[in-house]
């Protein structure tokens, strides 16, 4: 019965979901009207491309998905060699907002062979970017940072810096917790593209920063940015950030107490993360509203959202969303006391979460940025954070039931929905 009920609220949300028209829909129209013009030379399969990738910032994945392969396909019919260097980008990045990373990661080498073979610089930087932003999914931090500094140097160099090529640098210090460093990064990035005027840009920094705040603790202010956020996403039909946005005022409203207004918001970030097909927005959705279940004592609804989201979040490989459920997981088995179950679930969280959060990691991180000479200094040394999991569960067994009781009266914050890119 709760099934149904719930399955009933997701076809509600769906049928009363507000018909918008989008300004974007006036670009996507006129790139329509011209391709219709366009014979079949390597301006079609421009076209293609940008429609390809407008559809994209839309969230309209499967659409996008569809154009691009229709343009590679036609480039190669017309041996558009250097053309398919953009495609084959624009494929990736689609392919890692679906949460696809593998075949993500597959694209996005394959763009930067071609720019390399053509001495494309622009196609080399962007292509770095968006490997980057898979390594960062992914969990490899280093690696990630590695590629951000790669594009921001060739940006650069060629006078084409963007609000996001600093951006995903302060995401970096983000997930690593430098809530300091990230929120200078993101207010940086923030701060250009309000001067520029690219208004899917200040959406974008709107939502980075108020996820920065979120987990700082400062809800009231991360709400303050979401609420700009989601405001200026739909006014440009951006279904991608909307579903961001709504999924972190979510998170904002649960953590003041709101839970009744942080269902609302999560459930409708998880209908547009489904439509658009967003499965990594889908895994965070899902934890959002496991966790607030288990705040509103829900738990068998609770049990539901974690297992689904455990389930897809392995299957698509984001770290850290497997991360956060197993943390949540230990909440709940430890609210109807069931403290094996707990034992285990903090067990695995702890194993995730210094797989990703550790002193190598850390002192890459730093090594990567100075070799970079960014000339910002770090305001202290990182805590050391690998002890070995099983020492610290040896400590933890010997003191089971007050650890669970320590955890469960925790003030519990729920992570924050994936930031924008």
């Amino acid at each position: 019965m709760r099934l149904y009920k719930l399955y009933l609220f997701f076809i509600s949300s769906l049928t009363l979901w507000p018909i918008l028209v989008y300004p974007q829909q006036n670009k996507i129209d006129s790139l329509y009207t011209v391709l219709k013009s366009e014979k079949v030379d390597s301006n079609k399969v421009i076209i293609l491309d940008k429609l390809g990738s407008a559809l994209e910032d839309m969230g309209n994945y499967p659409k996008a998905d569809s154009l691009l392969n229709t343009a590679l396909r036609l480039a190669n019919e017309i041996n558009y060699i250097r053309g398919t260097t953009n495609i084959y980008k624009d494929k990736g990045y689609c392919c890692y907002e679906k949460g696809d990373y593998s075949e993500a990661l597959k694209n996005e080498l394959i763009s930067l062979k071609l720019a390399e073979q053509f001495s494309d610089r622009q196609g080399i930087g962007n292509a770095d970017h968006d490997i980057g932003l898979v390594y960062s999914e992914q969990g490899d931090y280093p690696l990630a940072l590695e590629y951000f500094l790669k594009s921001l140097k060739i940006s650069e160099d060629i006078g084409d810096t963007s609000v996001n090529d600093y951006g995903n640098i302060g995401q970096i210090y983000r997930s690593e917790g430098d809530y300091p460093q990230a929120l200078k990064y993101q207010i940086l990035t923030l701060n250009m593209a309000l001067k520029h005027g690219a208004k899917n840009d200040v959406v974008d920094a709107y939502i980075n920063t108020g996820v920065i705040y979120n987990e700082m603790g400062n809800y009231t202010e991360g709400l303050k940015y979401h609420l700009k956020a989601v405001k200026l996403a739909e006014g440009i039909g951006d279904m991608r950030c909307m579903a961001y946005a709504y999924g972190n005022i979510g998170v904002s409203y649960s953590n003041l107490g709101d839970y009744k207004g942080a269902l609302k918001s999560e459930f409708r970030s998880l209908e547009i993360d489904k439509r658009i097909g967003d499965k990594r927005g889908v895994c965070f959705a899902y934890v959002n509203i496991g966790q607030i279940y288990i705040d509103t004592e829900e738990y068998n609804k609770a049990r539901i959202y974690l297992d689904s989201a455990l389930i897809l979040a392995q299957v698509i490989g984001t770290i850290e969303v497997v991360r956060d459920v197993y943390n949540s997981k230990s909440f709940l088995d430890t609210a109807i006391g069931d403290y094996k179950s707990a034992y285990a679930d903090f067990g695995q969280y702890i194993l995730y979460r210094d797989s990703l959060n550790n002193k190598e990691v850390t002192r890459k991180l730093v090594s990567e940025q100075l070799s970079y000479d960014f000339d910002r200094k770090q305001s202290k040394e990182k805590a050391d954070n690998t002890a070995i999991a099983k020492q610290r569960l040896i400590i933890y067994a010997l003191s089971i039931i007050l650890l669970f009781t320590l955890i469960f009266g925790m003030s519990r914050k729920r992570r924050a929905k994936k930031y924008a890119e």
